[in-house]
């Protein structure tokens, strides 16, 4: 074995046990996870079989096969920055709708304190 395939299997490995763990220890969720563990499971299958980069590249017209593995890794970060920007939207929404209610809540508190106190009566003391 080549020292680039066995250095591509020792990262995809590694890779593999680090989202492994970090989804153990909570700090990555499951659904995102699963896109995290096809990159070392293709890592594995291309350093497994290194002619399949060049099948690849030949059936979509690159002559150099290392360029479509930079393309199809471009394309990847893409869509995971596409993913996370409407993760970050939709929880940047949810925000303010939960800060809105935060304030409307503390506002009825408020005013419900307030009624409180101006129907209470003073107490006088009988001597």
């Amino acid at each position: 074995m080549s020292e680039i395939k066995g250095l591509m299997l020792l990262f995809s490995l590694l890779l593999f046990v680090v989202v492994i763990d970090l989804v153990r220890r909570k700090h990555l969720r499951e659904k995102y996870s699963l896109i995290w563990l096809l990159v070392p499971i293709v890592l594995v299958v291309l350093s497994i079989w290194p002619g399949l980069l060049e099948q690849f590249s030949r059936m979509f017209g690159v002559y150099y096969p290392p360029s479509l593995g930079f393309i199809a890794g471009l394309m990847f970060l893409l869509i995971i920055t596409l993913m996370l920007s409407v993760v970050v939207s939709h929880h940047s929404t949810r925000i303010i709708a939960l800060i809105q209610e935060q304030a409307s809540l503390e506002n009825r508190i408020r005013k419900l304190e307030s009624d409180k106190t101006s129907n209470q009566k003073p107490i006088k003391s009988e001597k």
